[in-house]
């Protein structure tokens, strides 16, 4: 009988794993908006990438599960760490269900480095090659 619902157990965590499979949608670089002219460009902060690039590391790593990437500071300190994970597409964890990050995803991380990590920026996500629609 034990053997039967551990069975049925994992047969149904089984399920919902390929079920809730973690896919993110495309990078709308228009602030929201299909005609650019109507709204102003999304530019590359922090928070851009709170609701991009890392909102899928939110899942994890909210201070449960090292690294916690819960603050701006706490991003800012490992954000090279991030990038090369996320660049050999290790994190986010597809044993969990996750999809890599996409080529805009990933530049955007990148940049915003480059930039010196900044809380706020000019910088337009749309002058990222890979990020242009």
């Amino acid at each position: 009988m034990k053997k039967i619902v551990y069975v049925l157990f994992v047969v149904i965590v089984a399920c919902n794993y390929s079920i809730n499979k973690k896919v993110r949608e495309p990078l709308d670089t228009n602030g929201g908006s299909s005609k650019p002219s109507s709204s102003p460009a999304l530019t590359l902060s922090y928070q851009t990438l709170t609701e991009t690039s890392l909102k899928t590391c939110a899942d994890c790593h909210h201070g449960t599960e090292s690294p916690d990437l819960m603050t701006y500071e706490q991003v800012k300190k490992r954000i090279g760490r991030v990038i090369r994970e996320v660049q050999n597409d290790s994190m986010p964890d597809p044993n969990q269900g996750y999809s890599p990050l996409s080529p805009c995803e990933k530049d955007l991380l990148i940049k915003w480095q480059e930039l010196g990590m900044p809380e706020e920026s000019e910088f337009l996500v749309s002058d990222i090659p890979s990020c242009q629609s």
